[in-house]
């Protein structure tokens, strides 16, 4: 019985492409490796199906081209493509990304999966913000010319103001049956048992990041807070300060008017100010400092 080898190539952006690749090679026990590297195109005829998956850039596939170009000698190998982005997948999707990234003569014969992945706009770079801008501005004017926003709207404008992730590991189900499909039973057998194992590892991998991730946001948050408590009491300090001067400064001229009309009328020595009248706001302020 041989093994029926697969390979998944991904090349990505922010991280979702990568998440969905690792699902798929778990679910089909395969290879994996980021389509940046060199080499890998070396080893193509070891395998059975080698899968290619990119993030969108509007419509174009991230890396593509430089895919198609290193699997060029391998014609009759047989390829599966998926593309991650915002937009929910549909089979409009599919056709429109398909005619954008392949050639007419070709066009029949690409199998396609769509999935839909996160979007963090705060996260993204100057270039890709300034682009997402004009791509809010539109969604914007199609709802003051609609009249009404639709839920996909309302998610990818959601985005501007907090990261939104809609992954979802279920949806990568038809891909893998589509390959599943080219296997003998044995291969099958096999091929699941060892994706069993593998799904059940990283499903802990991933609580464990999960329950990671979460410990790190309250890290932060207590940071945070920290940080603008020990603003507040920086703030309240430097106040008390000018209070404090503001005071002495008042004092010093009163105590200076004092002294003037002593001297007007004779008894310059006597001392009109004692320092009692302002031991409580010493304390007070002492209390506050």
């Amino acid at each position: 019985m041989n093994e029926y080898k697969v390979l998944v190539v991904y090349r990505t952006k922010h991280g979702s492409t990568r998440r969905y690749a690792g699902w798929i090679a778990d679910a089909l026990d395969a290879d994996i490796v980021n389509g940046e590297e060199n080499g890998w195109e070396q080893r193509l005829s070891e395998y059975d199906t080698i899968i290619y998956g990119g993030n969108l850039n509007e419509s174009g596939i991230n890396g593509i081209a430089k895919f198609r170009a290193r699997t060029g000698s391998h014609p009759d190998q047989n390829i599966v493509y998926f593309a991650v982005g915002s937009f929910p997948p549909s089979e409009d999707t599919v056709v429109e990304l398909v005619n954008a990234n392949f050639p007419e003569h070709l066009r029949s014969q690409v199998k396609l999966f769509h999935f839909r992945g996160r979007l963090d706009f705060l996260g993204l770079g100057f270039w890709e913000k300034f682009l997402m801008r004009g791509f809010q501005k539109r969604l914007l004017e199609r709802e003051k010319k609609q009249g009404f926003r639709t839920e996909t709207d309302n998610e990818l404008l959601m985005a501007f103001e907090q990261e939104m992730d809609w992954s979802d590991k279920t949806t990568i189900q038809p891909l893998v049956d589509y390959v599943k499909a080219f296997m003998t039973p044995q291969q099958l057998q096999k091929t699941e048992q060892a994706a069993a194992a593998r799904m059940a590892e990283t499903e802990k991998r991933e609580e464990q990041e999960a329950r990671d991730w979460e410990e790190e946001q309250k890290r932060r948050e207590a940071l945070f807070l920290e940080r603008q408590e020990k603003e507040k009491e920086g703030k309240l300090r430097r106040l008390n300060k000018k209070q404090r001067a503001q005071y002495e400064e008042n004092k010093a001229r009163r105590e200076s008017m004092e002294q003037a009309e002593a001297e007007k009328t004779g008894d310059a020595e006597e001392d009109f100010t004692s320092e009692d009248d302002y031991s409580d706001f010493y304390d007070e302020d002492e209390k506050r400092d």
